[in-house]
C-alpha cells in the first residue's frame, strides 16, 4: 500500500548510488552498491514516515514510477503499522479514543504506532477491526 517510488542515481566509476524520494521534499542516503542503497532507502523511508506519525501529518500518496525509479516498501509488520496510522486518522481519532476502544492504555496504542518497536500481528489486527478494517496477506513473486 505504503510503496514509495525512490530514484537511485549510480555514480560511476565508483558503482555506489544516491538515493532520493520524490514524495518527501526532504532527505538523501547513498550506498555503496545497489543492495546497500535498497537497505539504506528503506531506512530513510521508515524515518520519513516516522516523522509523519509523530507530527500526526497525513501520509503522501505515492506517485507513479518512472524511469529510473525502484519501489521502496517497509517491512510487513511495520507496513502494518502505518496502516493503522492511516485508518486512525481516517477516522478522525486521537491514540486516546483509539485507546479507548481497545480498552488499553495510551501507551499500548502509542506503541502500536510506533515503527522502532516491536507490536504483535494480532494486536495491529485488533485495533484495525475496532476501525472496522481488515488486514490481508498478499504474497508476490520478489521484483
Amino acid at each position: 500500500m505504503y510503496h514509495y517510488p525512490a530514484r537511485f542515481e549510480l555514480h560511476r566509476p565508483s558503482g555506489s548510488y544516491t538515493v532520493t524520494f520524490p514524495d518527501f521534499d526532504w532527505g538523501v542516503t547513498q550506498g555503496d552498491d545497489l543492495d546497500d542503497a535498497m537497505f539504506m532507502a528503506r531506512d530513510l523511508l521508515k524515518i520519513f514516515l516516522e516523522d509523519c506519525i509523530q507530527q500526526r501529518q497525513p501520509l503522501p500518496k505515492p506517485s507513479k514510477k518512472g524511469r529510473g525509479y525502484r519501489t521502496v516498501s517497509l517491512p510487513a509488520l511495520e507496513e502494518a503499522k502505518v496502516v493503522l496510522y492511516a485508518a486512525v486518522r481516517e477516522a478522525g481519532l486521537r491514540n486516546a479514543d483509539l485507546a479507548r476502544r481497545l480498552r488499553q492504555p495510551v501507551a499500548h496504542v502509542d506503541r502500536l504506532l510506533d515503527l522502532r518497536r516491536r507490536s504483535k500481528m494480532d494486536d495491529i489486527e485488533a485495533a484495525l477491526r475496532t476501525l472496522g478494517k481488515s488486514i490481508s496477506i498478499e504474497v508476490r513473486d520478489a521484483a
